[in-house]
């Protein structure tokens, strides 16, 4: 199989990248601003698909990973952003649906904004409060109603773990401000953390199986905030140095609106397409070993710097 990955210098489409093409697959791959090498330049604003693959077929899968996910910069440039983020992969989408390729769409729990916590499976109807997140919602309808000619997928995921320094990564950032002064961290905030690998192996999984219609790929059990900051103080080296006040979801100053309770069920994906992922506590040990070896020393030394 040829999988086409627009988006594909990101976390996630990095790493599928690298799991489709161990796997024997060919593998195309594009960027937008981050260059890497083997890697295509692609604009969704205004290069077609049929440009960058003039024979993409019913034998080829397209991944929709692009999109701009700042969610400051999004706030600022709102039609800029639905041109990237929605017209851009419905354009995608659309030609690809023309040639009779399978299309994936990429989406996120964020879409999910009423917030429960018993969490939310396939069946649940978005809501979304961010920008991003009705940006995502928009394109999930669009494909939701491409009608039965069209082989389409939408897979949505929580936060996930890669293995490097990425400060996006839950772990990352909550670490990082564990080593701050006056940290705080909601005890009723709840979300999936995952290995990136093992969603990247997912999103593999259901392009092998023509997979039609939306699936969660996200690990459980849920986790709280409070608690991944109990076991990256419990992990780390510099956990001594670790600190914060527990509080409600609702008091923190957030970059964009999200409901404080808005996680992926990943029954479906199990069940269905026999997946399995890495316990989140076994995946955030991984990854506090990691930054304690690269991250937490530099930060270590800022913070003596500071006192």
């Amino acid at each position: 199989m040829r999988i086409v990955i627009v988006g594909a210098s990101g976390l996630i489409g990095s790493a599928l990248a690298t799991a489709a093409s161990s796997a024997g697959h060919d593998v195309i791959g594009t960027y937008s601003t981050h260059a890497r090498p083997s890697l295509v330049r692609f604009d969704l604003t205004r290069d077609r698909l049929g440009d960058l693959v003039p024979d993409v077929g019913p034998d080829d899968a397209v991944v929709l990973m692009a999109a701009q996910i700042d969610q400051a910069w999004i706030a600022g440039h709102v039609a800029e952003a639905h041109r990237i983020n929605v017209d851009g992969a419905i354009a995608c989408a659309e030609d690809a649906f023309g040639r009779g390729a399978h299309v994936m769409f990429m989406s996120t729990e964020a879409v999910f904004g009423a917030g429960r916590e018993e969490g939310f499976d396939e069946t649940s109807p978005p809501a979304p409060l961010s920008v991003y997140a009705r940006h995502k919602a928009e394109v999930e309808t669009f494909l939701g109603q491409a009608g039965a000619r069209c082989r389409w997928s939408v897979a949505r995921t929580g936060s996930n773990v890669g293995w490097g320094n990425d400060l996006r990564c839950s772990v990352s950032a909550t670490y990082r401000t564990l080593l701050a002064p006056n940290a705080k961290m909601a005890y009723d905030n709840m979300f999936t953390v995952s290995d990136v690998a093992d969603v990247a192996a997912g999103l593999l999984r259901v392009m092998e199986r023509q997979f039609v219609g939306f699936i969660h790929l996200a690990a459980n059990p849920v986790v709280t905030r409070t608690q991944l900051a109990d076991w990256i103080r419990a992990f780390s080296k510099f956990g001594p140095r670790m600190n914060y006040e527990p509080v409600a979801f609702s008091t923190l100053r957030l970059d964009a609106p999200r409901a404080a309770q808005a996680w992926l069920r990943n029954e479906r994906a199990v069940r269905e397409l026999t997946l399995t992922f890495a316990e989140p506590e076994s995946t955030v040990r991984r990854k506090v070993e990691l930054l304690d070896r690269t991250l937490g020393r530099e930060l270590a030394a800022n913070l003596s710097g500071r006192t």
